[in-house]
This record gives structure tokens, sequence and C-alpha cells, in this order.
């Protein structure tokens, strides 16, 4: 008798396992579809919440043009040697296209050379 009992507690035991071991996968997934469900909530209400204004502000168009841009040009082959170039945007502008013109000489050019060296 008592090994009768100790089977039928044992698949018992087995059973509520079981049972629970699918229960927490349910959780778990049920869990995580919520987290997503939040998720796309929340930047659903964030667009809402913070419409985008009709005339942008911006500052009046010459202190932006007078401001210097600052960048740091690193000198090929080293990570540590560079230095730090502060221009205006519109001689930022000029230098690109100075740049952009000598490329394309040397491309047109097919010497693989600036002319005049």
């Amino acid at each position: 008798m008592a090994q009768r009992a100790k089977a039928a507690t044992i698949k018992r035991l087995a059973v509520r396992a079981f049972t629970l071991d699918i229960w927490d996968t349910v959780s778990l997934y049920l869990r995580r579809e919520y987290v997503m469900l939040n998720i796309l909530l929340l930047a659903a209400a964030a667009q809402a919440v913070a419409p985008a204004p009709d005339k942008p502000v911006s500052a009046p168009a010459g202190a932006v043009a007078d401001k210097p841009i600052c960048r740091r040009i690193v000198e090929t082959g080293s990570f540590v040697k560079g230095r730090k170039i502060c221009m205006s945007r519109e001689q930022w502008a000029r230098s690109n296209q100075e740049h952009r013109a000598a490329a394309q000489q040397v491309v047109s050019d097919g010497t693989g050379r600036v002319s005049g060296q």
C-alpha cells in the first residue's frame, strides 16, 4: 500500500510540475507581449503629445553665419597628431568646394597629379 501511495504522490507531483511549466511559459510569453504593447503605446503617445511646431524658431541669419565651426583634422597615419581648425560656415563651404574641384581635376586629368606639379 505504501508503495502505491508513493507512486500516486510522485505522479501527482509530476503532473503539477508539468502544468506549472506550461503556465510559466505562457506567462512569460504574455508578459513579453504586454511589454511590447506598452512600448508601442508609449511611442504613439509621445508622438501625439508633442506636435511639430508650425514654424521653426531660428536665430538671426547673421549670427548663424558668423558662428565659428571647429573641426579636428587628424594627420593620416596617426591617432594622436591633429589640429583643430575653426572657420565660419561660409569659409568651410568655400574650402570644401576648393577640395572637390582639386579632386575632380585629378580625376579628369588622368595623371593622378594636380596640374602645375
